[in-house]
């Protein structure tokens, strides 16, 4: 078991295990794995703007052998062109249509057949929007439908850029992107939230979002403001 700090050791049996049970302590994500498989599979997918999927993973695959169990990029793009939906026995796919990317996928997350022995990575371009996606007041929120990733043991939400510039609208402060990851947080676990990029002059890699459970310590990687690439693809920055 992973205690965070002496006090959490001291709590209450029934606490920790809906602690834990929530994702609260997930160390077993190796980054320099999840940076692979999300490297590999965002590339495998070529699509650009903004977009969301979910995949099961083996937990002991090596991501030099991710591609044996990707599915054919041709078929993907042929589904999402005609309903904005892909669906597999290992993949889910949607981009922007009649509802927002990540909504379709986690509506259909029971698509995906449980296996134990699976990582769920749950990906999308542009983090969960602070005004509708992650807010409490907000009747269109993921706060309710993104528990439907508890049903693995182990599992990320990553994404790519902080959604800091939504058009038509004034740009999102790093107050409302650092309020919307904690409030992710609160329904999927602090450790499972990881933004996968390639910072400037550097390599493509994930970072935590979060450098404590408490959600006080927040990195700065995941609260940048970035500048509007509602076309643009994974590898633009």
């Amino acid at each position: 078991m992973c205690c965070l700090n002496l006090q959490m050791c001291l709590l209450p049996w029934t606490v920790l295990v809906f602690l834990l049970s929530a994702g609260a302590c997930n160390a077993d994500v190796n980054l320099n794995w999840l940076t692979q498989i999300v490297d590999q599979v965002t590339l495998h997918c070529n699509i650009r703007g903004q977009f969301s999927l979910a995949m099961t993973i083996p937990k002991n695959l090596s991501p030099a052998n991710l591609i044996t169990i990707l599915d054919n990029t041709q078929n993907i793009h042929n589904a999402l062109r005609n309903n904005n939906l892909y669906i597999s026995q290992r993949m889910i796919v949607a981009t922007v249509g009649g509802n927002h990317a990540e909504v379709q996928v986690l509506n259909n997350l029971s698509e995906l057949p449980f296996n134990s022995n699976d990582f769920l990575l749950f990906y999308t371009y542009l983090s969960p929007c602070a005004r509708q996606c992650a807010n409490p007041n907000d009747n269109r929120n993921i706060l309710g439908i993104i528990n439907n990733m508890r049903a693995w043991t182990d599992y990320a939400l990553v994404f790519q850029k902080p959604y800091s510039d939504p058009r038509g609208q004034n740009p999102v402060t790093q107050v409302e992107l650092t309020n919307a990851l904690r409030e992710i947080g609160s329904q999927i676990g602090n450790g499972n939230i990881f933004r996968c990029y390639r910072p400037a002059g550097s390599r493509y890699s994930c970072f935590r979002c979060f450098q404590d459970q408490n959600g006080q310590n927040v990195a700065p990687q995941c609260i940048e403001i970035t500048t509007r690439q509602p076309t643009g693809n994974r590898n633009m920055g």
